[in-house]
């Protein structure tokens, strides 16, 4: 039950993000996984996978998802300000520390022009932080 309720969310995700995706250029999958909901969306803008695990860039490399990857810290994006336009967190931030998922967030906000899309678990830290 578990994996089909998470795998129709996954297929959800991967249309709410192409429905966004259209006439961007530069995308940009902060925590990008072994398996980013990228990988369910005809491609119609480049895109690049940052993670901070080896082990996970090579699994999306071997699937072919993103057209380049890095291996970096999210609290430090290697892009220059504005450099993309829209950028996806998926399930990340609920890992995180309040300080270091503002971190991320304020990172985000330099390096995009148009867009970001966060998903992340509402019974996280940083929701109960922010919001409650």
């Amino acid at each position: 039950m578990y994996l089909k309720v998470y795998s129709n969310l996954f297929f959800t995700l991967a249309f709410f993000i192409s429905k966004e995706m259209h006439n961007n250029q530069g995308v940009l999958d902060i925590g990008c996984g072994k398996a980013s909901p990228l990988r369910m969306i005809t491609k119609s803008s480049s895109s690049v996978g940052l993670d901070l695990y080896r082990s996970y860039i090579l699994k999306c490399k071997a699937l072919s998802i993103h057209d380049d990857y890095v291996l970096g810290d999210a609290k430090k994006l290697p892009f220059k300000n504005q450099s993309m336009d829209l950028a996806l967190s998926v399930e990340v931030i609920e890992h995180l520390k309040k300080r270091d998922g503002l971190e991320i967030i304020e990172e985000m906000q330099r390096v995009v022009r148009k867009k970001i899309i966060h998903l992340f678990n509402f019974r996280s830290e940083i929701w109960n932080e922010l919001f409650c």
